[in-house]
């Protein structure tokens, strides 16, 4: 896993496919069955949800590496797994990027997804290509609304070939230039 960014409390590392050692996967796999709770993913995409055995966790890794970007958001210090970011680039010219992120239901309230944004917003004015960030959001995840708001996301009227029924979400959306 490479560094990508970090926080007073975060470390957030990208996970990319052949360039995590086995020590390292085993861990990763590990996270993610104690992540990906009833709670965390209960709107989320059915492919995120049941994923309650390393050889599940091994398959969801597998088709979230193929399909998009992803970030593993760990405590600064203790190195413990509490969340992904997800980031999708969608079109052709690389300029938009749909983002993703979730966090362990005991760290829900405590400004980590804030501060987890906000660095992830600069970083990606920093060094990457994207001019736009776009977020789904369930309706009923007020929390996410008004942070995605706070941190100047404004609402989309509608997003297709999101890739799943968005009837629910919200889609807010963020220039980053």
């Amino acid at each position: 896993m490479i560094l990508a960014f970090k926080t007073q409390r975060l470390t957030v590392c990208e996970v990319e496919k052949g360039n995590v050692a086995y020590s390292e996967y085993e861990k990763l796999l590990d996270g993610i069955t104690r992540l990906l709770t009833f709670s965390v993913v209960l709107h989320l995409p059915s492919s995120f949800h049941h994923i309650d055995s390393r050889e599940k966790a091994h398959i969801w890794l597998e088709q979230i590496l193929s399909e998009s970007r992803l970030f593993s958001v760990e405590l600064a210090d203790d190195n413990g797994l509490i969340g992904f970011l997800f980031v999708s680039v969608v079109d052709e010219g690389n300029d938009v990027a749909h983002l993703g992120y979730l966090l362990a239901e005991q760290y829900w309230g405590q400004g980590l997804a804030s501060e987890l944004l906000h660095e992830f917003i600069q970083y990606s004015r920093a060094a990457e290509a994207w001019q736009v960030l776009i977020a789904g959001v369930p309706k009923e995840n007020t929390a996410s609304v008004r942070l995605l708001q706070r941190l100047g996301f404004t609402r989309q009227a509608i997003d297709d070939g999101v890739g799943y029924d968005a009837r629910d979400t919200i889609f807010y959306r963020l220039a980053l230039f």
